[in-house]
């Protein structure tokens, strides 16, 4: 399984990174390292504490894995790659500095980039306040990371945490839990799960991007999906874009009709209709609060 974009002009789309030569010659002696604590550890239970903020996982499937992060001013992470997964990473609030082997482009809430595996990055926080990503992993692998330089001493290791985990009861982050239990209901099997809403660590910033769950139900004869209304739904809710989570849609663009897995991104102003399942499918919503 794979992140990529749908529903958006591959010809025109700078959306999306790829390994180029020079990121295989960096990596070309490097392999992944494996650490067994960081295998004992239940990520569903704790906040991971780094030297240049925290991160946390807030959903995980056997598809994709979602972690959200908070780096800290002037901090980055380190230059690194992931040989075997893709990356979607979202912008949540405040400015990053998003470093390739390409060069280096400014970040603000709601871009986003696809990182396949293999592409060296590096993020670093550019703004004055905490900066929040959200980063949509698949396949669901921790571990697979491969470390080249760091600021913080750690080039060359696995993915493992110098102090200890922070407890998720006593994290100063509001931690929530992606589309679990009963949602609103706004349509017949349709439910919507507003999500990291607020966050008291740090100042409310203006730049924020709004993240939505909709959960969409087994479909009975008065879906939304039967009668042909959820791209209706959705754009209603003034979605940019929305990731498939779990479950398999139908959308229909320009190009036809195709089915889409989980992992797909898609821009909803280039659909044209949306396709409900015969079962239940999970959706994590994308809009910028200010344009």
């Amino acid at each position: 399984m794979a992140i990529r974009i749908v529903g958006k002009n591959i010809k025109k789309n700078d959306l999306t990174l790829l390994p180029s030569r020079k990121d295989k010659e960096l990596t070309r002696k490097l392999k992944v390292k494996r650490s067994n604590g960081a295998r004992q550890v239940d990520f569903k239970k704790h906040v991971v504490n780094k030297p240049w903020g925290f991160e946390y996982l807030c959903y995980r499937n056997r598809h994709l894995d979602i972690w959200e992060f908070h780096l800290n001013p002037s901090a980055s992470t380190s230059l690194h790659c992931h040989p075997g997964k893709s990356a979607l990473k979202i912008t949540l609030e405040g400015e990053i500095e998003f470093e390739t082997v390409a060069g280096k482009e400014v970040l603000i809430a709601g871009n986003i980039r696809i990182i396949k595996g293999g592409v060296v990055h590096r993020t670093l926080n550019s703004g004055g306040e905490i900066a929040r990503v959200l980063e949509i992993e698949s396949p669901p692998d921790k571990e697979n990371l491969i470390r080249i330089n760091d600021s913080y001493g750690r080039q060359d290791s696995p993915y493992v945490f110098s102090a200890p985990s922070l407890n998720m009861s006593s994290a100063k982050a509001r931690v929530n839990s992606l589309l679990k239990g009963n949602g609103r209901k706004i349509s017949p099997g349709v439910e919507l799960f507003p999500l990291f809403s607020e966050n008291p660590s740090h100042p409310k910033n203006s730049k924020a991007t709004a993240v939505t769950g909709l959960r969409i139900n087994e479909t009975s004869p008065n879906h939304p999906c039967k009668k042909k209304a959820l791209l209706k739904i959705i754009s209603k809710l003034k979605t940019d874009f929305f990731v498939l989570l779990n479950g398999t849609l139908a959308i229909e663009d320009s190009s036809g009709i195709r089915k889409i897995h989980p992992g797909s991104c898609c821009f909803v102003r280039n659909l044209k209709n949306i396709h409900g399942p015969s079962k239940k499918a999970e959706l994590l919503l994308i809009k910028k609060v200010n344009k």
